[in-house]
């Protein structure tokens, strides 16, 4: 086709007639009107998909007014550089019509096969090698299809400032992406089961291979009116990722497990709900770095934080603030049966009201270093009495580390170790009270710094919503203590 004028701005209620002419019985979408749109929306990128195979080389946009407009079928993104905008994410509203109704077939998904996903159940698929192409300012809502936006096979995707609402699956679900950005949005009930007994669930942000991008300043949260789980950042095999200034309230915050991610950063987040699920089969491979997670920076308060094993992770200057009526939880918590290697580094971390403990492993895991941290436990509603280390016997002790840490305990003494094998880990230059276990293991002055060695007092949250204040934080502990 060849574009006597190159058009760069489409708003969908006043489609130029140059490209109503060229789309019989097609008319220009009309806001709050409760017709489908989806054609309109259509017909607006087909002409800028047309343009760019004339020769155009620029931007396009895609403008959606102020209104509500309905999508009656899954609208194709099938060309790059161009900008899906509305008004606002209160002003400009995408929702699915009552006839696209998709409803629980074909999920669960499988999360690493991308033939099993069904890209028209979501009202937005950006085609295979559509690059660059964005979407900003306005608000997706589809109750009954499985996300708002599917994407597979394409570089330069930002999504911002966007409310997502209520979604079956994933809000938004990508597999082989690459240099992208998903910045500054709410989801609300946008990820979850699809059935009740499924077991497998969704994610309000679902990526398969997910590479040199970011996720920040995103608020991901669920009504009590939502059933079964949400998960709120969910994928396989990231790297290079950056995952930060996050507000997540959702049965679990990430979860990345199984594959071989590497240079995943997680920090300064908010984790109002669940924790983070990294599990690989025997720790998994470690990339040429050596570090597969840097997790720091974060402020965590559910007292099931970390799912196990992984090897190669760094988890330092986080904060653990648990309720302790919420103590059913190990901090970490290995459910791997086989033996992995490590390392895993915990150090200069703060950790409040441990529920059952700080690490229990069902298999074995080596090169666990806890250093410099400061651990202040009361009694919990259970009571917990239980050691806060539970290693499995197999573990190479020899390979374990504990050091330089503050323990102190209010309340109830406990024991720091579970079983007698654990006794024979590095145990040195601890100042530790009320352990009920004391005179089971050495515990020589080395004359090293104990407790954090530098003080913690940084922004977490979505917009850094919340100041975390470690030396605050331990003063407000020690006046509850004292009631």
């Amino acid at each position: 086709m060849y574009i006597d004028a190159f058009i760069q701005h489409i708003d969908i209620t006043d489609i130029p007639a140059i490209v109503l002419n060229s789309n019989p019985n097609l008319s220009s979408a009309i806001a709050n009107d409760g017709l489908d749109d989806s054609m309109a929306i259509q017909a607006a990128i087909d002409w800028m998909a047309a343009q760019r195979n004339s020769g155009f080389t620029g931007e396009s946009t895609i403008y959606i007014p102020e209104g509500i407009f309905e999508i009656g079928e899954t609208v194709r993104v099938n060309t790059s550089d161009v900008n899906i905008v509305g008004a606002g994410s209160e002003l400009s509203v995408l929702k699915n019509t009552d006839t696209f109704q998709i409803g629980i077939e074909g999920l669960p998904d499988s999360a690493t096969e991308i033939d099993s996903a069904n890209r028209d159940a979501y009202l937005f698929n950006i085609e295979s090698d559509a690059n660059n192409v964005s979407f900003k300012h306005m608000t997706l809502n589809g109750p009954e299809v499985h996300g708002a936006i599917f994407g597979y096979g394409i570089n330069g995707l930002e999504i911002s400032k966007i409310e997502f609402n209520s979604f079956l699956w994933s809000s938004i679900r990508l597999f082989n992406v690459e240099e992208s950005s998903i910045n500054n949005n709410t989801f609300i009930d946008a990820g979850g089961q699809a059935r009740e007994d499924s077991g497998q669930t969704g994610g309000s942000i679902y990526a398969t291979f997910l590479k040199d991008s970011e996720i920040f300043n995103n608020v991901i949260d669920r009504t009590e009116e939502r059933e079964g789980n949400v998960f709120g950042i969910k994928g396989r095999r990231f790297v290079n990722t950056h995952i930060h200034h996050n507000t997540i309230r959702t049965s679990f915050a990430i979860e990345l497990p199984f594959e071989n991610d590497s240079s995943v950063e997680i920090d300064r987040n908010l984790f109002q709900g669940g924790g983070i699920s990294i599990p690989k089969h025997g720790g998994g491979a470690l990339p040429d770095d050596g570090l597969t997670f840097h997790i720091h920076h974060n402020f965590f308060t559910s007292s099931y934080s970390f799912e196990w094993a992984r090897n190669g992770v760094r988890i330092d200057s986080n904060v653990f603030y648990f309720d302790p009526d919420q103590d059913e939880g190990n901090l970490i918590t290995n459910h791997g049966g086989e033996a992995a290697d490590g390392p895993t580094s915990f150090q200069n971390n703060l950790i409040f009201n441990p529920g059952r403990g700080i690490f229990w492993g069902r298999g074995a895991y080596n090169n666990f270093s806890f250093n410099n941290n400061e651990v202040f436990a009361t009694d919990t509603s259970t009571p917990r009495l239980e050691g806060f280390f539970g290693f499995n016997s197999d573990t190479d002790f020899s390979t374990i580390e504990i050091k330089n840490n503050i323990i102190s305990v209010n309340g109830s003494s406990r024991p720091l170790m579970r079983d007698s094998a654990s006794y024979n880990s590095i145990i040195e230059n601890n100042t530790m009270s009320n352990i009920a276990d004391i005179n089971y293991f050495e515990n020589p002055d080395t004359g090293n710094p104990r407790g954090i060695s530098r003080a913690l007092l940084f922004q977490v949250g979505a917009y850094g919503e919340m100041t975390v204040d470690g030396e605050a934080l331990k003063e407000e502990f020690r006046m509850e203590s004292e009631r």
